[in-house]
């Protein structure tokens, strides 16, 4: 079983959540800190298995943890992190 990182591991300053908001755009608001884990494991699964570029471009397990990262600064930031918005942090990372 892979370890998960809690939230208070994650936050840390120096994190523009502004200019990851701009990719928010219609997805629902995740405003519950205990549904994030999920959000970006779905999130991630959806990238990799609808992935047309190839082995290369898919995220890992190192790349799902630095998404884990950064969409837990972002809801520390904000109060709120949505599926667009962890779409962002996987395109960053793949």
């Amino acid at each position: 079983m892979k370890h998960i990182p809690t939230f208070d591991q994650f936050v840390n300053e120096g994190f523009d959540a502004k200019y990851w908001e701009d990719y928010h755009e219609k997805a629902p608001k995740i405003t519950s800190k205990s549904a994030i884990t999920r959000a970006v494991e779905d999130s991630v699964e959806e990238w990799n298995d609808n992935n047309d570029m190839g082995k290369d471009n898919e995220v890992t397990q190192k790349g799902e943890m630095k998404v884990m990262e950064l969409a837990y600064k972002f809801f520390a930031a904000k109060g709120w992190v949505s599926s667009d918005v962890i779409e962002a942090f996987i395109a960053q990372e793949s």
